[in-house]
């Protein structure tokens, strides 16, 4: 089969056209602190040979069309401009967007986050240069459109066309105000319920997922005992002796639910007993794993809650339901 080189987008400057190889990644820095800028710049300049001028942040910004490769974003303060930004990325076609690596506070997290993960960006909390570093090294192994066979391109930017179409029908659906829609529309507002009602959880039909104070031996204050014994534990040895945050996030999340309470993502980082940027990554996998959910806030559809998922809630059930609680303070 004869190899061609199938068109490339206008922004999509990474590769070389003759040689195939990779060549200077175009790398947008749009920053809020000017001293940040000079750190995060040096950086880029180390992983990627090229210089990246820094662009103040403003809701002003051309982000679009700027048709950056990569795009670092910092702020501290003012995260409303920022989620503005990368909103106006989201609209894009998945083969428009830049690699988005952004730079925030835990302040600012909750807010940034549910455009952040659409966006699929790296996350990273508070200025760690190794963190950064890190991120910027894993944008050099972005894939190679500019040159595939003539049907496999085509197929490929079909395919994101269609993806992008289908989710905007989606969005159309879901704020249309017919009675079909709200219908889909309640049925996906699976949140925490008053003591009154109950929670429950997507499949309405699982008796068990029914928080009705019949959860087992293990009361809500039970596993906050356990959490604090944890939470002792590390003063004594060191917290990066005994780490675990995938425990963490369960036990936190399984009082949460003996408790009827919602937990944002902030603190769900805070929870979990490592560097934040390390935390968001283990509830990115956990989520993919099944183990944990999303939950949209039913006042504010742009922020989410983190909950268990119908397995992981049943599996802690089990679990500490054959644990007697003299036992407690050892998991």
């Amino acid at each position: 089969m004869n190899m061609v080189m199938a068109p490339k987008p206008a922004n999509w400057r990474s590769f070389d056209r003759f040689s195939g190889n990779q060549t200077a990644v175009s790398v947008g820095l749009v920053c809020e602190s000017p001293d940040m800028a000079t750190l995060i710049a040096e950086d880029i300049i180390a992983v990627h040979g090229t210089s990246a001028p820094s662009t103040p942040l403003s809701a002003h910004i051309d982000i679009v069309g700027m048709g950056w490769d990569v795009l670092v974003l910092q702020c501290d303060e003012h995260s409303h401009i920022a989620q503005q930004l990368l909103e106006k990325l989201a609209l894009q076609p998945l083969i428009n967007r830049p690699v988005v690596i952004l730079q925030i506070s835990i302040e600012a997290l909750d807010d940034i986050f549910p455009v952040a993960e659409s966006l699929e960006a790296d996350i990273l909390i508070g200025d760690v240069r190794a963190e950064r570093i890190a991120a910027l090294l894993s944008t050099r192994r972005r894939s190679n459109l500019a040159e595939q066979d003539e049907d496999t391109a085509f197929m490929l930017r079909r395919l994101t066309e269609q993806m992008d179409g289908f989710a905007k029908q989606l969005e159309r659906l879901s704020s249309s105000g017919n009675t079909g829609s709200n219908e889909r529309s309640r049925a996906s507002d699976t949140r925490l319920a008053s003591p009154e009602d109950g929670f429950r959880g997507k499949k309405d039909d699982t008796p068990w997922l029914i928080n009705d104070g019949k959860t087992g031996h293990f009361s809500a204050n039970d596993v906050r005992r356990i959490i604090s014994a944890r939470r002792r534990r590390d003063d004594i040895f060191g917290d990066d002796l005994f780490a675990d945050p995938a425990w963490d996030i369960l036990l936190d999340l399984y009082a949460a639910f003996l408790e009827e309470r919602q937990v944002a993502v902030s603190s769900l980082c805070i929870a979990a007993a490592v560097p934040p940027t390390t935390a968001l990554r283990w509830l990115k996998l956990m989520t993919k794993s099944g183990w944990l959910e999303r939950e949209a806030d039913p006042i504010d559809r742009r922020r989410v809650y983190m909950r268990l998922s119908a397995k992981a809630l049943k599996t802690m059930q089990n679990y500490l339901d054959n644990i007697a609680l003299d036992d407690a303070s050892l998991l």
